[in-house]
């Protein structure tokens, strides 16, 4: 019975029982704010209930006030004050995407249509229900951090280290892989794991960032290291990003050059494995800490111009890419034991070697994000004008109120499956009004209420107290809270969870006609949509590197567009694999799911290899080996932009991969023998620093046509027909 579901049930209950009866007790008019703030801020452990209260209460500060701005405004013009409303959660809407402080613009946007309701738009009331919801709220988050102590919460900074720890530990099983993928050539075995990893390591960044943030709130040791903490989780991720490069880099081999020459890598992956193992054992509470050793990189001294020229490239990158592994984990461990404040003596740290700039951040907005919040605010102004044409409408402003809060929660979480949610917060809205028409009135006293709300509070956190369970959660608790309508002076009316009822239908009816606004937010069409954009921006990064860097590289504008689109090639095959895997059985049956989530697969090792091309950097074009095999890598070029033209116009109509295979074998076959007769003659020396680049660089465009290629047959087996009917 002390399990961890239980206090977690238990903590919940008791604290909105207390909540209410204090607010009931101060005689404050709005007991279920009190009761929201519980429900929505209990979590797993203390630091990330009492942050998420903390962003509650600004949250409430920011809207509350932003609120008062717009009513002192625009009291008199309706029209005035929705447009400076549906700005604000536009703004909003767009922020809490892909935002670790998400639930501040959440609340922060829907709480300036809130406070206008409760007042009737009078602004001095305005401001008075504006401190009430800041005491309750204030109030609500003491309660669950009091309750949460006495019973035996957990903490953040001991289950930060805990899943730390876990994570750390799987990258040994991957580095293992790695040394049998480097030795076999079995890479592909992998291949499955690696999006996952991907995504996993995106969000377990974002995840551990918030849990740096809520640890500071309940521990020192976190609060004076947290910049080691977070170059900690910043190492991890890219560790986790460099062994998939690796791992899809390692694909280009050709098993006969790995037998024979291929540099042993044991020796560096013993000692990174080693320093991962330190890395845990700190997290364990070791005090003592062997600081990294140099490792002895393995290089290829000299190169064979009669062997593959591409084969010599490839194992170039995935050299390259192993000394960065060893950079990382090296840091990684540093990073590490400085959070746990221990000092590294005589430390070997590869800070003062090979340090590459960071890459530039683009600001151009995403526009999947500005389209789903412009839904958000085109679902806010068919709300608001039924609020103004239909006056008689039954309880119209919770109607805008909810729309407003289902569209921004839809902007974070578009693929949510909207009638499952509809079909339970309406149950939930009937079960509420059973308690509040059936059982409230038989109550004499708040012990006979504090039980009712004991006991259902208990049972909703029991059946969801997972994590992943959280948005259930609150809509299971939450309408029960709205729909009880506590007070002093209480009143029984079945209309009012009628009308309830009735409201709470029309955010999914006007979500339903937004789908199409302003594009379209089917399965369907989401996933072709960012498969275009995917392409379109592929293309571009393939023009801009047949384009001349010096003369237009250092531009800052076009720096800007570069790393939009590399953005885009990083987080759109993620998105793909979202929408693939809520497709409906009409446009995708399950064994099409899998060639699409292949095709998902095939793009995010296509971005991998079109990073490690910007990576490499470019050599001069005055060489005379550039110059004897340009009309060769141009042609080479220019069909990889047509077929990604191709794949974004017509992906039901593109060329045949053993087409596709036999033009790239011609490519290949002419750029080999314009290196080996230039490396023959002498042009430029076979080992010399320029020779290395250019085949690392070939190597690389040969890994992208080869996986181009590979994601053309993942598209050629979905039925592109059926995914563009249109459906209702």
């Amino acid at each position: 019975m002390h399990s961890e579901r239980f206090l977690f049930a238990t903590r919940l209950a008791v604290s909105v029982v207390i909540a209410v009866g204090l607010s009931l007790a101060l005689a404050w008019d709005e007991p279920k704010w009190a009761m929201f703030a519980v429900i929505y801020c209990a979590l797993g452990n203390e630091g990330e209930s009492f942050h998420k209260g903390l962003m509650r209460i600004l949250a409430t500060f920011m809207g509350g006030g932003l609120s008062l701005v717009f009513m002192a405004l625009f009291n008199e013009h309706r029209w005035a004050f929705g447009a400076a409303v549906a700005c604000w959660i536009f703004l909003c809407s767009y922020m809490m995407q892909d935002n670790r402080r998400y639930y501040v613009w959440f609340v922060g946007g829907w709480l300036t249509i809130l406070m206008p309701i409760y007042s009737s738009e009078n602004s001095a009331l305005a401001f008075e229900i504006v401190m009430l919801r800041l005491e309750e709220t204030l109030l609500g988050v003491l309660v669950y951090t009091f309750v949460a102590n006495v019973l035996l919460i957990d903490h953040q900074r001991r289950n930060f280290m805990h899943k730390l720890r876990d994570q750390i530990e799987n990258l040994k099983q991957v580095l293992s892989d790695l040394h049998v993928a480097y030795r076999e050539g079995s890479a592909a075995a992998n291949e499955k794991n690696r999006l996952d990893r991907s995504r996993q390591a995106l969000a377990l960044q974002t995840d551990f960032h918030n849990r740096i943030d809520a640890g500071i709130i309940e521990s020192f040791d976190i609060i004076n290291n947290r910049d080691a903490w977070r170059r900690t989780i910043d190492e991890f991720t890219a560790l986790v990003n460099l062994m998939n490069s690796l791992s899809i880099d390692l694909q280009t081999f050709n098993s006969q050059y790995l037998l024979k020459a291929l540099p042993d890598i044991r020796p560096v992956l013993l000692e990174i494995e080693r320093r991962l193992d330190q890395s845990v054992a700190i997290l364990d509470g070791a005090q003592t800490v062997e600081p990294p050793r140099k490792a002895p990189l393995p290089s290829i001294d000299q190169i064979d111009a009669s062997g593959d020229v591409f084969d010599h490239g490839a194992v170039l990158i995935s050299l390259e890419t192993l000394a960065d592994i060893d950079q990382h984990s090296a840091n990684l461990l540093l990073a590490v034991a400085e959070a746990r404040g221990i000092v590294v003596e005589g430390a070997y740290s590869h800070r003062d070697v090979d340090v590459k700039r960071a890459p530039t951040r683009s600001i151009i907005p995403d526009p999947e994000k500005i389209a789903l919040a412009l839904r958000t605010t085109l679902t806010f102004w068919l709300a608001f004008a039924i609020y103004i044409f239909v006056p008689d409408f039954p309880n119209g402003t919770s109607a805008i109120l909810l729309s407003t809060i289902y569209g921004m929660f839809l902007a974070m979480k578009p693929t949510t499956y909207l009638p499952a949610v509809e079909a339970l917060g309406s149950v939930t809205i009937v079960i509420a009004g059973i308690m509040h028409m059936i059982i409230m009135p038989q109550l004499s006293s708040y012990l006979g209420l504090g039980i009712m709300l004991y006991v259902y509070m208990f049972i909703g956190a029991w059946l969801f107290h997972q994590p992943e369970h959280a948005p259930v959660r609150f809509i299971v608790l939450g309408f029960v809270a709205m729909a009880l309508q506590i007070a002093n002076d209480q009143a029984y009316s079945f209309y009012y969870t009628a009308n309830l009822l009735i409201v709470y239908q029309v955010p999914f009816i006007l979500l339903w006609l937004t789908r199409s606004a302003p594009v379209s937010f089917r399965p369907e069409a989401a996933f072709q949509r960012l498969l275009r954009r995917y392409m379109a921006s592929f293309r571009y990064l393939i023009e801009d590197i047949r384009h001349d860097q010096r003369a237009s590289g250092s531009r800052w504008w076009r720096r800007q567009w570069r790393a939009y689109h590399l953005r885009n090639l990083m987080r759109i095959p993620d998105k793909m694999a979202t929408w693939v895997s809520v497709m409906p059985e009409a446009a995708m049956n399950g064994e099409e799911k899998k060639q699409g989530q292949a095709l998902c697969l095939s793009l995010y090792a296509l971005t991998t290899g079109m990073m490690d091309l910007h990576r490499l950097g470019r050599v001069s074009d005055s060489l005379d080996m550039i110059e004897r095999m340009y009309p060769t890598t141009h042609a080479w070029r220019v069909a990889l932009e047509n077929l990604a033209e191709n794949f974004h116009d017509a992906p039901d109509a593109l060329p045949t991969a053993n087409g596709l295979t036999a033009r790239l074998h011609t490519y290949l076959m002419q750029v080999r023998s314009d290196v080996r007769d230039t490396l023959n003659r002498g042009a430029e020396a076979a080992n010399s620093c320029t020779a290395k680049a250019l085949l690392r660089e070939l190597s690389a465009y040969r890994s992208l046509s080869e996986t181009l290629i590979s994601a053309t047959q993942q598209a050629s087996a979905l039925h592109w027909e059926r995914l563009r009917e249109s459906r209702f």
